[in-house]
């Protein structure tokens, strides 16, 4: 039997009133493959961030009690650091501030924290009110700090960089109004 024009017709309504159900099943697969793809990432995100977060609040546990053995698991060995009065330390020098008590900080209150992660890198920017002593002098006064972490091939986070910089008294005024984040 021969297709003739009036047999194809129907077919051809058929079609066309199929095809919108038809894309939109498609466009609904196509979505749920590209949420499910995007979750696990969002999640691993979130994970890494609590991450850097849970290592923020380590150094300043750390740094407080001068408990320069939990800093040493902190940072990498190639870190380095330039203190709020300039000095650049790397991280002997950095844990024997700790240990000989050149750095002794009764408070540090962290507030403002900002993290952004890379796949192998993240970087936590802070701001902290501090006081104690650094370097044998009375600090006291509000202070923005910039972290850089870098992933180890063994997937551990680790501090590679940190600078500290004195916010003006001006800007301290305004920090004080800032509600501190404590462990």
């Amino acid at each position: 039997m021969g297709l003739h024009s009036t047999d194809r017709v129907p077919w051809r309504r058929i079609t066309a009133a199929l095809l919108p159900a038809v894309c939109f099943a498609g466009l609904l697969c196509s979505t749920s493959v590209a949420e499910r793809k995007a979750k696990p990432i969002k999640e691993s995100r979130r994970a890494e961030m609590r991450d850097i977060e849970s290592m923020e609040q380590q150094w300043r546990t750390a740094i407080v009690s001068g408990d320069a053995i939990s800093m040493e698991k902190l940072l990498a060995d190639d870190f380095l650091a330039i203190s709020a009065r300039g000095t650049l330390l790397d991280k002997g020098q950095y844990l024997n501030r700790m240990s000989t008590h050149a750095t002794k900080l009764a408070s540090v209150d962290l507030m403002d924290l900002k993290i952004h992660v890379q796949p192998s890198s993240a970087v936590a920017v802070s701001q902290a009110r501090i006081s104690g002593m650094l370097e044998g002098r009375p600090i006291d006064g509000t202070f923005r700090y910039t972290k850089v972490y870098t992933r180890a091939p063994g997937g551990a986070w680790h501090m590679t960089n940190f600078e500290a910089t004195r916010v003006s008294p001006a800007a301290d005024v305004q920090a004080d109004q800032a509600s501190p984040s404590k462990p």
